[in-house]
Parts: structure tokens; sequence; C-alpha cells
């Protein structure tokens, strides 16, 4: 069945609850009068795993991909091997100076099944394929183990194989939410129907993927055998992230459209690669309450801190209750609420729930796992994020719709929902408090001065809910891509 619109998604909606998912699901039952469908990007098939939203009507179609569970086939080929290397050679001499230009023959003579000279055992176990190794080797990285470089270079490429041959559903525009393997596979997607490709980035991918791969433990590295400080992430770190940075250029280059949150991601993006001239800010929204809720709950002595958000490294859970820990020795009676779950990185909520029980946090403390937020709010004198890393978060945007002030690290559009984000917008007032990333007692002494402090309490509730009712509405979203998606379906 054809579809108006074909989401391309990697590790989100709908299996994972939170910001990005909350958005697509939002956008897709606004626009019920467009059929929807959705390529799923996944790591691997191993897990059963169950849909965190009900599926909407108009999500007429759903594909799963799993890039680590690995194929290599001996698929049809024709033409000539020799101008299929040729291509492939050509195309990794250009990646120093950023140039992508030669993907297309990549494509043709990799990709497209009319075309193409190389299949996957041709790319990974052929002979040429090793002469083409050794060539790399000898080229970018003789000073390390040839060995760790072969099987680095094998596991960056092999995930990518299992898109070449995806069956792409028909549909008249493509939108994917990043420029990872979703966004590789989004290019393909315009390159086989000959359709427009719309990319919308809440967090900038690379950004978040470099973050990851600077802490990780499974990456070999040279620098584990030296016991000595070192500025540099090593060479293998070094391939991963290229890998990244490659497929957002890619990315970037074959979008029709680009649209990002604020100003800074789009920023972030043209030094990515990114034509300035493709980009668009279109702010996240969410609904304007009809009577605004007053929280400031004089009568209450027990103050309720909500921290929501998935628990994970990245949104740093960890300072978060070490701050927490620092806040309950100041104001006795806080009850805690970590809103948010903790399926992703189940080792680092083990972690949180671990340090909760150290700092005998646990009659404070509160992990609810999934649960409607919106229950919630009512209820919270304070929302709180410690991100590493953020886009624009929708939790900020939804507390400060409830008059929730907000502590926050000073991280993505934080600054601008905060504090406003050009002279107008700042003449309204500040809407909460940001701190430095990693900052327990700044966290702490944040939310000390907004809770015991009933004026300035009062001015944030009030701040907040006016900047949304006059910047972030819900319905000037959903009207802003109603009105892209035209433009590209025409």
């Amino acid at each position: 069945m054809k579809t108006d619109v074909c989401f391309i998604l990697e590790g989100t909606y709908p299996y994972v609850y939170g910001g990005v998912s909350n958005w697509i699901h939002n956008l897709v039952t606004s626009l019920g009068d467009l059929k929807f469908s959705i390529i799923h990007v996944s790591a691997t098939g191993d897990t059963i795993r169950t849909p965190k939203y009900e599926i909407p009507d108009n999500i007429v179609e759903f594909k799963e991909i799993f890039v680590h569970d690995y194929k290599i086939e001996k698929g049809r080929t024709r033409g000539s091997k020799r101008e299929g290397w040729r291509a492939i050679r050509e195309f990794y001499d250009a990646l120093g100076s950023n140039d992508l230009s030669k993907f297309t023959d990549v494509y043709k003579q990799v990709i497209d099944k009319n075309t193409r000279s190389l299949n996957a055992y041709d790319l990974m176990n052929s002979d040429q394929a090793w002469k083409m190794m050794t060539r790399l080797y000898q080229d970018y990285a003789p000073d390390v183990s040839f060995v760790d470089f072969y099987w680095t270079i094998k596991f960056i490429h092999s995930p990518l194989l299992n898109l070449v041959d995806v069956e792409i559903p028909e549909a008249n525009v493509f939108h994917t939410v990043c420029t990872g393997y979703a966004g590789l596979l989004s290019v393909i997607a315009k390159m086989k129907r000959q359709k427009p490709l719309l990319l919308t980035e809440h967090g900038i991918y690379t950004h978040e993927r470099k973050i990851e791969i600077s802490k990780a433990k499974w990456i070999h590295s040279e620098e584990d055998k030296i016991m000595r400080a070192t500025r540099t992430l090593g060479f293998f770190k070094e391939a991963w992230i290229k890998k990244f940075e490659t497929l957002s250029k890619l990315t970037y280059d074959y979008a029709d459209k680009i649209v990002t949150l604020f100003e800074g991601n789009r920023k972030m993006q043209i030094e990515g690669g990114a034509d300035p001239s493709k980009i668009s800010i279109i702010p996240n929204g969410v609904d304007v309450l009809e009577e605004q809720l007053t929280l400031h709950r004089e009568k209450e002595t027990t103050k309720n801190i909500g921290f929501i958000g998935r628990v994970v490294s990245i949104k740093d859970v960890k300072i978060f209750i070490r701050a927490m820990k620092i806040l309950k020795e100041r104001m006795k009676d806080i009850k805690v609420f970590i809103l948010g779950s903790g399926d992703e990185e189940p080792e680092y909520f083990n972690e949180c729930k671990t340090l909760t029980q150290m700092l005998q946090l646990e009659d404070n403390i509160t992990f609810t796992g999934n649960v409607n937020v919106e229950d919630y709010y009512p209820m919270l004198d304070a929302v709180v994020l410690t991100s590493i890393s953020e886009g624009q978060p929708l939790t900020i945007l939804e507390a400060m719709s409830y008059g929730i002030p907000i502590v926050a690290s000073d991280v993505g559009a934080c600054r601008e929902l905060i504090y406003g984000k050009d002279e107008d917008d700042r003449n309204l007032g500040e809407a909460g408090i940001l701190t430095n990333i990693g900052s327990p007692h700044e966290t702490a002494g944040a939310i000390m001065s907004i809770l015991q402090n009933k004026d300035l309490y009062q001015k944030m509730s009030e701040t907040g809910v006016t900047r949304i009712k006059k910047y972030y509405r819900k319905e000037n979203t959903i009207n802003s891509y109603r009105e892209l998606y035209e433009s590209l379906l025409r």
C-alpha cells in the first residue's frame, strides 16, 4: 500500500517511551487524514519487545530491520567487479576531504539491484576485500595492530550491509528523525523510490554518538595496554566516530529539507556539513491548558520533585540522585519521583538503584517506571533535568505548561526554554534555573532557591505558562509539519 509518509526510525517509537517517541505519536495522531508507514531499525531480533504506544489506525504498515543480525549473502550481480571496486576505492579516498559525491557510484555498484556489480559476500569475504582492507591499513593505520584493525573495520561496516537489500515501502515522502543507520536507509529509500527526503533532528545524532563512544568500554583501544593519561580517543574510537559523521553528512547532503528544534542545533548541523538553505526551525509544542494549576502548595510541608526521562547514562540520573542526597540534608521533607523506564540500559538502572540505597534515599526516591506523567504534574513542585545532552526537552515544555519551575543543566535548548530565546522572550522573565553539567551541589542549591522563595516560585511559574502560550503551542508545531508535508507532496 502506498502511503503519504514513511517514517524511517532507529531505536525509538513505538518501543521506547520518551521525548522523540511522544513527538512522533503526537504528530501521527494529529494528522489523522494522512497515511503513514514505518521502517524501524533495531539492533537485533533476539529479544521480544512490546510497543509502549497504541499504534494509531493511520499507521498502515510497519517493518522492522535488525542491523546486527548479519547476513552475508552471495546476491546476484552484473557488470564489472573492477568497476565496483573502483567506486569503493574512490569513495573512501574522498572521505578525508568530507566529499561524499562518490556515493552515487557506490549506490549504483553495491545497492541498486539492476546495476550492482558487488554483493555483500564480495564486500566482506572476497580476495579483493582483503586487498582493500590491507591497503586501508597501510594508508591510514600502520601503527596499530592489524588484527584489531581488521575486526574493527569489519564490525563498523557489517551493519551497513543489512540495509542494502531492505524492501522499501512505496511512499510520497520519506521522513527520518536521525542521521545514523536510519539516515543511511532513508537516503537509499530516496534513491530507490525517487521521492523527497525530510530529516528532523531533535538531538544531534553525531554529537550523542561521540559522547557514547568516548565512554565505550566495548571498543578496543591501543591506549588500554598503556597505563598513561591521553588526550586522544585513539584510532579505533575515532574510526567509529568517523563512521557516524559520514552517515550524518550523507543524510544532510541527500535530504530535501532539514528541520531542527532550535538555533543551537542548526549551528551544529551547519558545522556538520548541512546546507543552511535547507534548514528550518520548528520547535516542539505542547497543549495549552484551559485552566492553569496553582502549584505552590503552601499548606504542604513535603515538597515533591520530579525527574522525567529514561533512566540512561546520557540523562546523568546519578548526578540527580546525588543532588537529592544534598537536598535532603538541607530540606528534610522531600519526596522524589524518577518517572521513566529503566529498560534501555538495565545495568545503569541497577547502578542508580544501588546508589539510592547507598545514600539511604529509599524512603525518599521512587522509581516509577513507565507511567502517564500527566498524572504526576499536578503534585510536583519542581521538575529537574541533569542531562549531559538534550535537544529541546518536551518534559520541560510540559512542566512549564503546568506552571512548574525547572532546574536543568545547560544543554541543548534548555537555556532558551528557561531564560528566553531572544530579547522579547527574555523580557518575560525566567522559568527556572540553569546549572552546569555534572553539578549536584548546584542542582540542589537551585531547587532550594526556588522552593524556599514563594515570590520567586510564583514568578517562575507564571513566566513558564506565558512562554508556552506565546511560543510553544502544539497546534503551531502540527500546522508547520502539515505545511511542510504538503509542500513535499506537491
